[in-house]
């Protein structure tokens, strides 16, 4: 990590050294959304953003999986539903969260105690999380229809 990206980064050893790491494991640098968060892709196009809670000693991950705009009525009611059921296994082993933002995407939330045993872990527990938000994104896509061609007739009927 370059001297600027170290400046830059919120005064947190752990932190600041966990960014090293993955700068390291990826061969290039990372840019810091702010100086507590950066953001990765992750294969299967999951973007992920990681910040440091406020209180200093917690790291949140926030993986976006799916963008809910379009989902509407009772599909849409069903869907919240689903995701409050997951939500319950999600508590079990290694705890998440799932549910809406502002903007309509489904995110899948967790949290880690920010200290010297998550920078042996975190590559652990970011494969974990992502697994279970592409599987989730998976079930999304099967009951809203996502990727289904749906035909339509477009013939416009003879006017009487």
């Amino acid at each position: 990590m370059d001297q600027g990206m170290t400046e830059q980064a919120v005064d947190i050893p752990v932190f600041k050294e966990l960014l090293r790491r993955i700068e390291a494991d990826a061969g290039g640098p990372i840019t810091l959304a702010s100086p507590r968060s950066f953001e990765l892709l992750m294969p299967d196009n999951l973007p992920v953003r990681v910040t440091v809670h406020p209180s200093d000693t917690r790291l949140v991950v926030d993986i976006y999986l799916y963008n809910a705009q379009l989902v509407t009525g009772d599909l849409r009611t069903n869907l919240c539903q689903g995701l409050l059921l997951l939500n319950h296994s999600g508590l079990r082993g290694r705890p998440f969260a799932l549910g809406l933002d502002r903007r309509d995407y489904v995110l899948l939330t967790a949290s880690f105690a920010l200290d010297d045993a998550l920078l042996d872990e975190f590559t652990v527990h970011m494969d974990y999380l992502c697994g279970q938000a592409r599987e989730i994104r998976e079930l999304i896509e099967a009951v809203t229809l996502a990727n289904e061609q749906i035909p339509v007739d477009m013939t416009v009927g003879a006017v009487r």
